[in-house]
Formats: C-alpha cells, sequence, structure tokens
C-alpha cells in the first residue's frame, strides 16, 4: 500500500488522468474517432477556417470566423464572447440570401453502417454580432439558428443527415450531445449552421461552436465517453461516492477493493495505489477510508 500525499491539486488531476488511461485501456470493444483541432483554435480573424477544418460555405460568400480577437480594440464584428476552452472557437452564421456555413473533416476512421455513435459539441449564440451585407448594410447575425451533422465521403459531400440539434438560443456555452445510425460508411463529418425548423424566411443568425467531443461507438447503448474524456472525468470525481456512480454508468460489473486504514490530516488531497490496479479518492476533510472501486 502506497499514500502519496500531494499540496498542489494540479499533481491530484495528473495522477487522475493517469489512473484514468489505466482503466480505460482494460476496456473491451472501445472505438473513439478523435478529431483534429476540434477547439477550432487558431489566429482570430474574419473569413479565417481553424485548421483542420475545411471550408464548404457557398461560391463567393466568406468562409466562417476563428473568434473571438484577442485584441480589446479591435474586435471582429463587434464580438467579444469567450471561449469555452482553449483561445478561440468557430462562428458561422446563416444569411438573410439563403446561404449558410458549414466546415467539414476528415474522420481518422469511418463511421460504419448499422453502427452507433456519440458526440458533443459546446453550442452558443451572441447577442451582438454586427457585419456588413452584400448590400453594404451593417446587421446583426443574432437570430436563433440550429447545427446540422452529415456523413459524406468527400470533403462536402452532405450524403446524409445524422443529427440535429434543437434552436439554439442560449447567450451561454451549453453541451449539445448528437447520435448517430448511419445507413451507409462515411469517412467525412460535416457541421452546418442552418435556419431553425419552419422557418417562413431566410435572416440572419449566427452559432458559435468550441470543444467537439471525439466520436465515441456505442457498445450495446452504453456510451465509454466518460472514461475516454478525461477532463470530464476529473471534473466529476470527487469522492468515492462519486466515482461509484460514475464507474455504474458504465453498466460494469466493478468491485470493492480495500484500503489501508490511513487517516489523513485536514486541508490535504490525497490519492492511494492499491495492489493490482490505481484507485482515486480525493477528499479535503479528514476521512478514514476502507473501500474503493475499481
Amino acid at each position: 500500500m502506497i499514500l502519496l500525499l500531494l499540496d498542489s491539486y494540479n499533481m491530484i488531476r495528473l495522477y487522475i488522468i493517469v489512473c484514468a488511461m489505466i482503466v480505460c485501456s482494460c476496456l473491451p470493444g472501445q472505438e473513439i474517432i478523435y478529431l483534429e483541432n476540434p477547439s477550432f483554435e487558431g489566429e482570430p480573424n474574419a473569413g479565417f477556417t481553424p485548421s483542420g477544418w475545411f471550408d464548404c460555405g457557398f461560391p463567393n460568400e466568406s468562409p466562417p470566423d476563428t473568434q473571438p480577437s484577442s485584441d480589446s480594440d479591435y474586435l471582429i464584428y463587434g464580438n467579444s464572447f469567450s471561449s469555452y476552452d482553449g483561445n478561440t472557437y468557430i462562428a458561422m452564421v446563416v444569411r438573410e440570401n439563403y446561404t449558410w456555413e458549414s466546415v467539414s473533416q476528415v474522420l481518422s476512421s469511418p463511421l460504419r453502417k448499422g453502427d452507433k455513435y456519440q458526440f458533443s459539441v459546446y453550442l452558443a449564440r451572441s447577442k451582438y454580432y454586427l457585419s456588413p451585407n452584400k448590400r453594404g448594410e451593417l446587421v446583426n447575425y443574432t437570430m436563433p439558428t440550429i447545427l446540422r451533422i452529415f456523413g459524406g465521403n468527400s470533403p462536402c459531400d452532405k450524403a446524409e443527415l445524422l443529427d440535429k440539434s434543437p434552436q439554439v438560443v442560449s447567450g451561454d456555452w451549453e453541451q449539445y450531445t448528437f447520435y448517430f445510425h448511419p445507413e451507409d460508411d462515411y469517412r467525412w463529418l460535416i457541421l452546418e449552421v442552418y435556419y431553425q425548423d419552419d422557418f417562413d424566411f431566410a435572416y440572419n443568425g449566427a452559432l458559435f461552436l468550441d470543444k467537439c467531443s471525439p466520436v465515441y461507438k456505442l457498445d450495446n447503448g452504453v456510451a465509454i465517453k466518460n472514461f475516454a474524456n478525461i477532463e470530464l472525468l476529473i471534473e466529476r470525481i470527487r469522492n468515492c461516492y462519486s466515482l461509484k456512480i460514475l464507474l455504474r454508468l458504465q453498466d460494469k460489473n466493478w468491485h470493492m477493493l480495500k484500503l489501508s486504514n490511513d487517516l489523513v490530516h485536514s486541508n490535504q488531497s490525497f490519492i492511494k495505489r492499491i495492489e493490482g490496479i490505481s484507485g482515486i479518492y480525493k477528499s479535503s476533510r479528514p476521512f478514514k477510508s476502507d473501500f474503493m472501486f475499481k
């Protein structure tokens, strides 16, 4: 038995990552499709598509924007909306002339016909996004929009609509989760902003996207995202009870393992390493540990 006392919360996070990787390696049947530049990092600029993503917009229309500007004296379209993850995100618009923006990416492994997948992305709507239209008029692109997700086999091949979001109206970042059940094999994933359902006329609206998850293949309808998404794991594990709940969500048979009965000083976060596999416990108060789940 080894008891490690750490003064830094960052060290706790490091050990959680290591242990989560150990747990991930033990789970059978995983298939995770990682995206390139999932948080749309890049040089903030109007009409600049972040690296790793391919512009699928209309001819003679500007590409999506990388936002926000780091210079408070030069805001792109007057937008100061902060990113959710990293430094930047992508902003895509729909226009009153019946054109809209989309981006695509080739997948590291294809979506397979008949398989089920899960994917999530953070979305937001800004109340202030000024840009000139083709008539030179300054208009505010703030009407609500939706996100549509397609599968295809070339950069802008919208062969199948895989899923779509509800209307995005929130002025704060919110995570949206999508489920795919493709009817064919697809090598490309297309993200497209579009008008809200049953719209009567085209309008000016914008949608911000940040922090895409990998695409997770579902195993018997159960997502493994909580183990593969290490950051989510870190956010959710706060004590033995939360770890127990998290593991139960994976539909696995987890066994109780005994730990040494060491009393930990108050104000000190800690982890314990147990025989055979690593386990995590984090506490900010005295606690005499007697069990852990693996």
